[in-house]
């Protein structure tokens, strides 16, 4: 049995009320025959690999559909965002249960805010808008203050559905305000087409769950898991 996170484990599911407030979060739909909460023709900067690129994000001046970067495995960029609250052993972490529509790794935990690089947008645009379009949060300096952590490489998708998922990471936290309450998934207002359920445990949580492999959780790599944890501790 994989391990569970320490400590209470508070969760909320998405409110049957979120439709009402989705125009305003941003929320626009997508062609009939897309799976709800993504186009599949929306552009993407197409990038180096790791390898060609001498380990640095080099943007190759193409842009290519989403639906196609996936099926040809073209590395791309995307964001992560940590959100957090508390000191030292004190401290929550939010996460996310990724939509069951998603085309790659549906239904399982995940970093907090998550989202591609659209088109010419910069990281931290893209930023503010997933933390708006997936948790609800529209004034980020009204909730706290965001940190660049790290920028990582990642491969991840499903060769059986035909998708390939390279992704240069850029990985920040957002740390809410100390003033305000402490975590909640009260706080948020998760879009259900990109997210089933928020839920927040204690950061030795997280690495024990990370480490567990298990299919319920998003795979991550031992360099990752070790970076985010020295990164969170030393906020």
């Amino acid at each position: 049995m994989a391990p569970s996170p320490r400590g209470p484990v508070e969760r909320q599911r998405v409110p049957p009320t979120y439709a009402r407030t989705a125009s305003w979060l941003g929320v626009w739909p997508v062609a009939a025959d897309e799976p709800p909460g993504q186009d599949g023709r929306e552009l993407f900067a197409v990038c180096r690999s790791p390898s060609a690129a001498d380990g640095c994000v080099v943007l190759t001046g193409e842009y290519k559909e989403r639906r196609l970067v996936h099926r040809d495995g073209d590395w791309h960029r995307s964001v992560q965002v940590w959100v957090v609250a508390g000191e030292d052993e004190q401290r929550k972490v939010l996460l996310q249960r990724r939509s069951a529509h998603k085309d790659v790794d549906p239904g399982t935990l995940d970093v907090s805010c998550a989202g591609h690089v659209s088109g010419a947008d910069s990281v931290r645009e893209t930023v503010v808008k997933e933390l708006a379009e997936e948790l609800g949060i529209v004034d980020v300096p009204s909730f706290g203050t965001l940190r660049p952590l790290f920028t990582c490489c990642a491969s991840n998708g499903d060769p059986c559905q035909g998708v390939a998922d390279n992704e240069w990471q850029y990985v920040f936290a957002l740390v809410k305000h100390a003033h305000l309450p402490n975590l909640s998934a009260a706080d948020f207002y998760p879009n259900p087409s990109e997210v089933d359920e928020v839920l927040v445990v204690d950061t030795p949580g997280i690495k024990t769950v990370l480490e567990s492999r298990s299919p319920r959780w998003l795979d991550s790599n031992r360099l990752y898991i070790s970076q985010l944890m020295h990164s969170l501790q030393a906020l």
